[in-house]
């Protein structure tokens, strides 16, 4: 199992499925604004203690692992890679 460990800003939070499952990005920089990444990520069934912390868009440290899959767009492969985050890791870095 491939595993990401990371800390960045929380951004584009949304909630899908009916609240089930949390999305947003976590943008990291590397050094400077020309390295920023963002790396989507993924909660299951998140609770409101998660949904509040993340709605303030801080910056955290997370766990979790790597989930890629392909798909076709318009006649097009695409790959999408995106971490599913272990809820017990989040740590906020901003308190």
């Amino acid at each position: 199992m491939n595993v990401f460990i990371g800390s960045g800003r929380v951004s584009n939070m949304r909630l899908a499925r009916n609240g089930e499952i949390l999305r947003f990005l976590l943008v990291v920089n590397e050094g400077d604004e020309k390295s920023r990444n963002e790396v989507p990520c993924m909660i299951f069934n998140p609770s409101p203690e998660i949904k509040g912390l993340l709605t303030k868009e801080p910056v955290i440290e997370l766990q979790g692992r790597v989930r890629s899959y392909s798909f076709e767009i318009a006649g097009e492969k695409a790959t999408r890679t995106e971490i599913i985050v272990n809820p017990k890791s989040l740590r906020d870095l901003d308190s």
